[in-house]
């Protein structure tokens, strides 16, 4: 009884601990936009300390991982892998594991760990509909790779500048 009380009391502290790493990001980002602006940011320091919302869930399984929404709309308890390989050998050259559920934010990342892991950068590349964002999109031609990335039911075909 004693160790199940120990493993709630280190999951409300690491739940805690989440919701203000959550509360200083944001602050930190209304910060930023206000000197992007070139204004002061107006708001005081909040009077209590940030807590976790009623309903944040814990898996005191696997710590890392969350609730993400799935391919087919059904939200589990999970990560989301990224792998990047390369065509003509099937060898995977990158590999990520992240707690969060889209897969457009980590295009990028994923394509600038390609050169240190295999020592050439890609001139071209094929992503799924999951990986189309207007980010992507604006990001990819400064790369310098040729890439298609589907949009949709339809393809998205962009070539180098």
């Amino acid at each position: 009884m004693e160790e199940r009380l120990k493993a709630i009391q280190a999951g409300k502290a690491r739940l805690e601990q989440r919701a203000r790493a959550a509360a200083e990001a944001k602050e930190a980002a209304r910060e930023a936009e206000a000197a992007r602006k070139g204004r002061r940011s107006r708001r005081k320091q909040a009077a209590t300390e940030p807590r976790p919302a009623d309903k944040d869930p814990i898996n005191f399984a696997d710590r890392e991982s969350r609730i993400i929404r799935s391919a087919d709309k059904a939200f589990i308890q999970g990560c989301n892998a990224q792998l990047t390989v390369e065509a003509e050998t099937r060898v995977i050259v990158t590999a990520d594991l992240t707690n969060q559920g889209g897969d457009a934010p980590h295009l990028v990342r994923q394509l600038e760990q390609v050169e240190p892991n295999t020592g050439r950068y890609p001139w071209e590349l094929a992503a799924g509909a999951g990986y189309s964002s207007e980010a992507n999109l604006q990001a990819l031609p400064d790369k310098s790779v040729s890439h298609r990335l589907l949009h949709a039911e339809a393809e998205l075909a962009l070539c180098r500048p």
